[in-house]
C-alpha cells in the first residue's frame, strides 16, 4: 500500500531553500467554503466597485466552481476569525482562575494541585469508596460550556469510562461539583509523551525505533476509541502519558468533541470565548494550532482522519524534530497547512523513505486521501522493509537451522541402529 501510493498527488512538498512565504490570499482563492465563525469580524473599508473576493467568485462561477453563498464567510475571512478566537482565549488561559472551596469533591479527597490550563485544572486525589488514588480533572465554569454542554461533556466521559483499553487513560466516574463538571480518571505515575520524547535520539535507530514504538501504543488508543464512537479532535504528545511501566494512554478523548459541540450549538449568538474553546483542550492554544488538521482550521466537520493527521504531525516532529508545515503565526500556519504545502525534508535525515511516505499520506490535505482508519496507518508503520527483510531472514535460518538438526538426528538415528 505505501509503495503504490504518490505523496505528490495529495500533498505538496515545498522545495528546500523555497523561502516563500505562504499567502492567505491564495488559500482563499483555492477553498470553497467554510463554516459559519460565530464571532463576525469587521470589514475594512473598500474602495467602490467589485472586490477581490467577488471577482474570484465570478470567475469559479465561470469555470463551474461552487459560488459562495452571500453572508458565508470566505476562507480568509474564516481564518482571521479564528486567529481573532485565539487571541480571545490565549488571553483567557493566561488568567485561569479556578479553586476548590474544600479539599472534598465528592466522595474524593483532593490530595494536590497537578496543573492548570484553559480547560481547567487537574488534581490528585483519594477515592474513599475504591480505596485507590486517581487524577481528578475539574472543568472550570467560564469554558464557554452552558448547560447543554454540560450534559454532552458528561455523556462523553460516561461514554469513555465504558472504554478499556490499556492504551487509553480509564474513566471511573464524572459528576458536578459546585457547578463545575468533574471527572474521576486513572492516575499514570511518569511524564507526557512531550517530555520522554525529548530524552530520545532519532537520529539513532534504537532512538527513532522506541519513539515510532510508543506513537504506535497511542495510535492503538486512538484506534479503540475510534471504534467505539469516539474521535479526540485534539491529539497531541501533551494529550499522551508514558507510565513508569513504559505504556502510553492517550487522555481527554472525546472531551475536545464535546466542547466543540456545545461551542456551535449556540448559532450565531455565540460569543468569542465560547467559540474559542473549539479551538483547544488543556495547554496553551498555540500549541494546539500546531497540530491542527485543515478541516479544523477551515471549520469544517471532523471525523477520525482528523486525528490522524494529528497524529502524523506529532509523530513528524518527533521523528525529525521539526514541524510540517511552515508558519509562525496563525494565518501562515493556516495557509500552510490548509494549502497542503509540506516542508521538505532535511537533506542529513535519519527518517528513511518508507516511513516519510507513511507520514506524508497520513498528512494529505484532504481527507479521503489520508488511510482509511488509524488501523491501516498503523499497518502501513509497521511494514519497515528493512525489519520485514531481517524478520524473513531469522526465520529462515531458523528453518536451516531445524533441517539441519532434523538431518542430524536421523543420522545418529542410523547410525545407532547399525551399531545395534
Amino acid at each position: 500500500m505505501v509503495g503504490s501510493y504518490d505523496p505528490d498527488a495529495s500533498t505538496r512538498v515545498r522545495p528546500s531553500g523555497d523561502l516563500q512565504a505562504p499567502r492567505p490570499r491564495d488559500l482563499a482563492g483555492s477553498l470553497a467554503t467554510t463554516a459559519t465563525l460565530a464571532a463576525p469580524v469587521s470589514p475594512e473599508p473598500q474602495a467602490q466597485g467589485p472586490s477581490a473576493e467577488e471577482t474570484r467568485s465570478s470567475q469559479g462561477a465561470a469555470k463551474g466552481a461552487r459560488v459562495r453563498p452571500p453572508g458565508e464567510p470566505s476562507a480568509s475571512e474564516a481564518l482571521r476569525s479564528q486567529e481573532l478566537l485565539a487571541e480571545t482565549l490565549a488571553h483567557d488561559l493566561a488568567h485561569p482562575v479556578i479553586d476548590l472551596s474544600s479539599d472534598r469533591v465528592g466522595r474524593y479527597v483532593v490530595l494536590s494541585k497537578l496543573g492548570q490550563g484553559g480547560m481547567g485544572a487537574v488534581y490528585t486525589a483519594y477515592d474513599e469508596e475504591l480505596d485507590r488514588r486517581v487524577a481528578l480533572k475539574l472543568v472550570r465554569e467560564s469554558a464557554g460550556v452552558d448547560t447543554l454542554g454540560h450534559a454532552r461533556m458528561q455523556r462523553e466521559a460516561q461514554a469513555m469510562a465504558r472504554l478499556s483499553h490499556p492504551n487509553v487513560v480509564q474513566v471511573y466516574d464524572v459528576g458536578s461539583h459546585e457547578g463545575q463538571i468533574f471527572i474521576a480518571m486513572e492516575y499514570v505515575r511518569g511524564s507526557t509523551l512531550r517530555t520522554w520524547q525529548e530524552r530520545r535520539d532519532p537520529a539513532t535507530a534504537a532512538g527513532r525505533r522506541a519513539i515510532l514504538d510508543m506513537y504506535m501504543q497511542a495510535g492503538r488508543g486512538l484506534a479503540a476509541a475510534h471504534r467505539a464512537g469516539m474521535v479526540h479532535r485534539d491529539f497531541k504528545p501533551d494529550n499522551v502519558l508514558v507510565g513508569d511501566d513504559g505504556r502510553a494512554r492517550v487522555l481527554d478523548f472525546g472531551l475536545a468533541a464535546s466542547i466543540s459541540q456545545a461551542a456551535t450549538a449556540s448559532g450565531p449568538e455565540l460569543d468569542t470565548a465560547s467559540a474559542a474553546t473549539g479551538l483547544t483542550l488543556t495547554g496553551a492554544v498555540l500549541g494546539t494550532q500546531a497540530f491542527m488538521a485543515p478541516e479544523l482550521f477551515l471549520a469544517r466537520p471532523s471525523d477520525a482522519r482528523t486525528d490522524q493527521f494529528s497524529f502524523c504531525v506529532a509523530l513528524y516532529r518527533a521523528l525529525y524534530r521539526a514541524p510540517p508545515f511552515a508558519g509562525e503565526t496563525f494565518t501562515a500556519l493556516a495557509s500552510s497547512v490548509c494549502s497542503g504545502e509540506l516542508e521538505a525534508a532535511p537533506e542529513r535525515t535519519a527518517v528513511p523513505p518508507w516511513l516519510r511516505a507513511v507520514l506524508v499520506r497520513g498528512l494529505a490535505r484532504d481527507p479521503a486521501d489520508r488511510y482509511p482508519d488509524m488501523d491501516a496507518l498503523l499497518a502501513a508503520l509497521a511494514s519497515d522493509p528493512g525489519e520485514l527483510r531481517r524478520r524473513r531472514l531469522v526465520a529462515l535460518a531458523r528453518f536451516a537451522l531445524a533441517m539441519l538438526v532434523s538431518a542430524l538426528l536421523i543420522y545418529l538415528t542410523s547410525v545407532a541402529w547399525t551399531l545395534w
